[in-house]
């Protein structure tokens, strides 16, 4: 209510209905501004409570954030995301006072003024009306008392009432002095409170913004930010990576089908359900690994009741541990060290793919249930190569730091022959399939199988030998191209060496005729025939180094090199690197069982032919389609048909050629695996044994010798002598095992067609 009068002294004095009504109409209007007051100073005082909970969440965010610092194994493992998070906390602080001091100046400028108001002011104005109220009843009454006298009263009565009127209206004005005080104050206060809410809270708000601006203007602050966004987006890739792989994780495993998920999936395969389709057939399983770990069912005993119980079991340093669920660390469930220790399949509690492992000397067995059949039979075979792997572990020679070297070379040489087959498929069909397997698919296999050096299989099991090895189409111009360039290379020196000879006569003729002529003419001439000779050797050169690629290149190219008729028996892993050599005759005698029982007993005719720095083992004849009844060796004249290329060997791959100790015509080939080339042995990293058999054995050896003494004469850069010592280390080994006195100059072989 707007342009109300304020009470004066005479309103005080002289009580009019004029003055009563506008004091009821100013106190109705005091009380509505007052309330207003109390909900502004309120409002403010929220505020302010506003503003000491984020000092204080400042603080708590601070402190917080430093006890994640300190444990860098939860939080922050990262150096410099602690140091950055230090100096974040330290903002924090700051900021967190920054917002205490904004809200204690709040109060002190305004919210305590407010609280004036309405404490000096607004909280009065009703008693002071109730005592005003009755100070006037008692007015009234003495005035009453006063105007009710008769005329002949005693002067006593008359002057108390005169007094008790006079006190009264004396007490009245004070009272209505003071309320009527306030409510012009309060009149006052209805604009007065609004304007010093607003000029106070800008100029409170100004100097806070003012100050927290002067905090972060400052150069160290612009140099964490950088900081911050630097690490920012370093994290925030390496997060989106994060979730894009377990996005891609979740589709492959939501994609897969049960039967992926399932122990057995073969079992699936007669279900009408395609979801549960395995299209399958049971795995075989790997009896190569040495360690080995997952989920099985162990039988224990608790309270006179046998149950079965699953634990996590692990091989571990000869022992078989196991882990259930809950505890802390794996615990010795059995000692693989003992002697007598086996495992084996058996049966129990009409159970499923079960089996034990027994210590006769400690009397303990333990029994163990797979998920599945291949899983039974692969723990069986990982327990007892351990077993035999223990109990040999201190006859295996030690491996010296040039023998690790050398491995090392092996598998870098190997990787780069891999890659030169994928480009010559590229070159050949666009595409990268060597022996009807994707290269990609070799590399993906399991590390712990491929890793396998060490495996006895006269203690646990007989070895898979291979009868039979498909042709590589890739190899073909591999070899077609290395016997071309080397006949090149000979022929070109051939062409030289006849057309440096013809300039040498002409020269002599020319300078036996320089009495006839003049000597500018004697000079014309010979400078006309060394020109017109150094032509005729460079358009011989080129002529050379020229080739039309035909079909039979390979084949008359092979007519140029030693082919040594042979027949392929068959190839087996052999057991360890230090296999004694005097065992070579059980190797034989195996492999011609084998031979003798299987589908092919009859073995197959090829020839192996030595280049610069490989060894090839050649068939003109479809090994797929032999006719058992009908195969014969390799005849003179059949040469001209199509060659394929069984193996290649690298001369580094090589480690022995050891021959049978009775029947010199049987003879295997030692080669250290993998060989990236034939996908049987592409992931093999043990020792390799070619068997074969032929009536020229010796010069098979003295040939290779050979050729691997000019390999080695080439390798004289530093880089190559890794290569060397494996060189080295066969041609020892070779001499040892089949020439104890060799001589090459004086073999029959024919060493000039010996690759240089």
């Amino acid at each position: 209510m707007a342009g109300l009068e304020l009470l004066t002294i005479d309103d005080i004095v002289t009580v009019s209905p004029h003055t009563k009504l506008l004091v009821s109409t100013i106190s109705e209007n005091a009380n509505k501004v007052g309330e207003c007051v109390k909900q502004l100073r309120d409002s403010f005082q929220a505020v302010c409570r506003c503003e000491s909970q984020l000092a204080a969440a400042y603080r708590e965010l601070s402190s917080l954030l430093r006890d994640m610092i300190t444990q860098r194994y939860t939080f922050c493992s990262d150096e410099e995301m602690r140091q950055l998070g230090f100096q974040f906390s330290s903002f924090l602080d700051e900021l967190g006072l920054l917002h205490e001091g904004y809200g204690d100046e709040l109060r002190n400028n305004l919210v305590d003024k407010l609280q004036d108001f309405v404490s000096g002011v607004f909280d009065k104005l009703p008693k002071e009306s109730e005592d005003m109220e009755n100070c006037e009843k008692l007015r009234e009454q003495a005035f009453q008392n006063f105007m009710k006298l008769p005329k002949k009263c005693s002067p006593k009565i008359h002057q108390n009432c005169v007094l008790e009127v006079t006190s009264t209206r004396r007490k009245f004005a004070c009272m209505a002095a003071r309320y009527y005080g306030h409510l012009n104050e309060a009149e006052q206060i209805r604009d007065l409170a609004p304007l010093i809410s607003i000029q106070t809270f800008i100029a409170d708000q100004k100097n806070h913004i003012q100050t927290a601006y002067n905090l972060f203007n400052q150069d160290i602050v612009n140099s964490f930010i950088e900081m911050a966004e630097q690490s920012l987006q370093k994290y925030i890739g390496s997060f989106e990576d994060v979730r894009r792989k377990s996005l891609v994780n979740y589709s492959s495993v939501e994609h897969k089908s049960l039967s992926y998920f399932c122990p057995e999936p073969w079992i699936l395969n007669g279900s009408p359900n395609q979801e549960y389709n395995a299209c399958t057939e049971p795995r075989e399983p790997n009896k190569k690994l040495l360690t080995k770990s997952g989920c099985l069912l162990m039988r224990t005993r608790s309270n006179l009741v046998w149950k079965w119980i699953e634990v996590y079991c692990l091989t571990q340093n000869g022992n078989l541990m196991y882990q259930q669920y809950g505890d802390i660390a794996a615990s010795l469930l059995f000692d693989l060290n003992q002697k007598g220790v086996y495992a084996e399949a058996t049966d129990a509690d009409d159970r499923r793919n079960v089996f034990q492992v027994i210590s006769p000397t400690e009397r303990k067995t333990v029994l163990l249930q797979a998920e599945s059949e291949t899983e039974r039979d692969e723990w069986i075979s990982t327990i007892m190569n351990m077993i035999f792997h223990t109990n040999r572990l201190e006859d295996l020679p030690a491996v010296t730091q040039q023998q690790q070297q050398q491995q090392q070379y092996v598998k870098k040489t190997q990787d780069t022959q891999k890659a030169d087959i994928i480009s010559i498929g590229d070159d050949n069909r666009g595409g990268s399939v060597v022996g009807d397997v994707n290269i990609d698919v070799m590399d993906s296999l399991n590390p712990i199988e491929h890793d396998l050096t060490y495996i006895d299989w006269f203690s646990n099991y007989l070895p898979q030998i291979h009868f039979d090895i498909n042709p590589i189409n890739e190899l073909t111009n591999v070899l077609t191209n290395e016997l071309l360039s080397t006949i090149d290379k000979d022929k070109s020196e051939e062409q030289i060496l006849q057309s440096t000879q013809a300039i040498d006569n002409n020269a002599n003729t020319s300078k036996d005729n320089a009495t006839i002529a003049t000597n500018n003419d004697t000079n014309s001439q010979c400078v006309e025939a060394n020109t017109s000779d150094k032509q005729n050797t460079t358009n011989v050169i080129n002529q050379t180094n020229v080739h039309n690629t035909t079909s039979n290149e390979l084949t008359h190219s092979l007519k140029l090199f030693n082919m040594f008729p042979c027949e392929f028996l068959g190839a087996v892993d052999l057991p360890m690197d230090h296999f004694p050599t005097n065992q070579f005759n059980d190797i034989f005698t195996y492999v011609l069982s084998c031979r003798s029982a299987s589908d092919s007993p009859l073995p197959i005719p090829c020839k192996i032919t030595i280049t610069t720095s490989d060894l090839w083992v050649l068939s003109n004849q479809d090994i797929n389609n032999v006719d058992v009844n009908n195969a014969e060796t390799i005849k003179e004249g059949e040469e001209d048909k199509k060659w394929d290329v069984l193996l290649r060997i690298p001369f580094r791959a090589i480690r022995s050629w050891n021959n049978h100790p009775d029947n010199q015509k049987l003879g295997c080939l030692v080669v250290q695996g993998p060989l990236n080339d034939i996908v049987k042995f592409s992931n093999n990293n043990g020792y390799i044994g070619f068997t074969f058999e032929s009536e020229v054995n010796q010069s098979i050896v003295e040939c290779l010798l050979a050729a691997e003494f000019n390999r080695l004469d080439k390798l004289q850069d530093a880089k190559d002598h890794l290569e060397r010592g494996l060189l080295t280390s066969s041609i020892a080994q070779i001499s040892n095992n089949t020439l104890p006195e060799i001589n090459i100059g004086s073999s029959n072989t024919n060493v000039d067609n010996v690759p240089n």
